[in-house]
């Protein structure tokens, strides 16, 4: 059988590709470990910088946020089903409130990881632009260190912390489960809300 030379270089092409994708598949675990490293050092090194104020650290802490998680993913993640019926001026407030209230959670919280020793275990593929990072997080006083990994994507070039999961419990599920609960007491009305993510953000 007489093979057309548009199918030869059509499969030359085709079999060209294959190694890039690979390349592309193998290369998201090295990222997501990268940035995980670097988030984790930076992360810790604001913890105990004594030399810091208060405001000076949440900045940091911000813009830590910022450049490391998809904070839009992750805010529309946990608004679950109350997403698709909100207005855009809505979508907008909410989102802007949710990045406030995960500052101020997440600045609060690790003031507990003052002189802990974080280091990251492993990065692992779990497909195309997607990876898991597993860290270990060792406080000075106990021997027993907390598992911490990180579900990382890059949905737009660049890699990004869509989910962290402690010692197995998905922080972006539980805070969509809690969302639903306050959603459902107040009657689904998110201006009321989106006021009280504000309230907890100035807490």
């Amino acid at each position: 059988m007489l093979v057309s030379r548009r199918a030869l270089l059509m499969g030359s092409v085709s079999l060209a590709l294959v190694p890039s994708f690979a390349v592309q598949a193998a290369d998201i675990s090295k990222e997501a470990r990268e940035l995980i490293e670097t988030l984790g050092v930076q992360a810790i090194g604001t913890i105990n910088d004594d030399k810091l104020g208060e405001i000076d650290r949440r900045e940091k802490f911000t813009k830590l946020l910022v450049d490391g998680f998809d904070i839009p993913a992750i805010a529309r993640f946990c608004l679950g089903r109350y997403w698709r019926g909100a207005s855009d001026e809505q979508k907008a407030a909410y989102q802007s409130a949710f990045q406030q209230m995960i500052v101020a959670v997440y600045a609060t919280r690790f003031r507990e990881y003052r002189g802990v020793a974080f280091s990251v275990v492993n990065s692992r593929n779990e497909g195309d632009d997607h990876a898991i990072v597993t860290s270990s997080l060792q406080p000075p006083t106990s021997s027993q260190a907390a598992k911490i990994e990180w579900r990382v994507l890059r949905p737009q070039g660049k890699v990004k912390v869509v989910d962290v999961i402690v010692e197995g419990v998905s922080m972006s599920l539980t805070q969509q489960q809690d969302f639903a609960a306050a959603m459902q007491s107040n009657g689904g009305d998110l201006d009321r809300f989106i006021a009280e993510l504000k309230k907890r953000a100035a807490a």
